[in-house]
């Protein structure tokens, strides 16, 4: 597979794909952007119980099929060379 680095992976997530580092694919995690909904500052003091939504856009990560976490890349993965799409990888079962 051809050397792909944090840049080409933001790329990606700004087109709305879905990437992963290959050396994820026992976990099979991936990380997307949330763009969130344009909200007024209405909209964040009538929040419920004070907290306001996320109004900027925000990397999350799927730790496991339903599970979702913001995510912050590592030094390590900012200069990763092995940033890809999750149908470029083969996904192993983590149980072998």
């Amino acid at each position: 597979m051809e050397e792909r680095d944090f840049r080409w992976a933001l790329d990606k997530l700004k087109e709305g794909k879905r990437v992963m580092r290959s050396s994820w694919a026992k976990s099979k995690q991936w990380i997307k952007i949330r763009w969130p909904l344009n909200y007024s500052e209405q909209d964040v003091v009538d929040y419920p119980k004070g907290e306001p939504p996320m109004t900027r856009p925000y990397l999350f990560i799927e730790l496991r099929p339903g599970r979702y976490v913001p995510w912050t890349p590592n030094q390590d993965d900012l200069f990763a060379t092995d940033w890809a799409e999750p149908h470029e990888v083969e996904l192993n079962d983590p149980e072998e």
